[in-house]
């Protein structure tokens, strides 16, 4: 298949499985988008796989912390 071919069979998101996630995700014992991108990435998987419980088999976490003072 050419890249071409492929590119003209990727298909547009449902908006509906980006109103289901953010649904659930709204649902959830947490203050409404306290996730930020975390969130957002949530929805597109769900949209992508057109599926409300995505699958996920390579998962990986970086955890980055910062401090923003000057040091005085």
């Amino acid at each position: 298949m050419t890249i071409k071919k492929i590119i003209q069979s990727i298909q547009d998101i449902d908006p509906k499985f980006i109103q289901i996630a953010e649904e659930h995700l709204n649902s959830l014992t947490k203050p409404p988008g306290s996730l930020g991108r975390l969130e957002e990435i949530a929805a597109r998987i769900v949209a992508i796989q057109e599926n409300s419980k995505p699958m996920v088999d390579k998962k990986i976490v970086f955890t980055f912390a910062g401090d923003a003072s000057d040091g005085s």
